[in-house]
């Protein structure tokens, strides 16, 4: 078992992270109205909290509901309890 220390550092192997998103949103994707929310890239930017950047067709699309389904992807996927993550939407440039 970590300690919250521990996850507090992690670093997310930057494919696992980019096929964990992606895959999810084949299986559920996400729309703003009728628009479909597109992925284009996911990295990690940061420990110390673990920071996201999600690149995105438009960041304004991406809501509380939008992001909390990410950050639920990483807790299920990796051990969290007690960890603050931070998920940034930027637009593709």
């Amino acid at each position: 078992m970590h300690t919250v220390w521990e996850r507090y550092n992690t670093d997310f192997p930057q494919d696992e992270l980019s096929n964990l998103f992606k895959s999810a949103l084949i299986n559920k994707p996400l729309y703003h109205s009728t628009e479909l929310i597109r992925l284009y890239k996911v990295k990690q930017v940061k420990t110390k909290p673990p920071t996201i950047v999600l690149i995105v067709n438009n960041a304004l699309w991406l809501g509380e509901a939008q992001l909390g389904f990410f950050e639920n992807l990483l807790r299920k996927k990796y051990t969290l309890k007690g960890v603050p993550i931070t998920i940034l939407p930027r637009n593709r440039s």
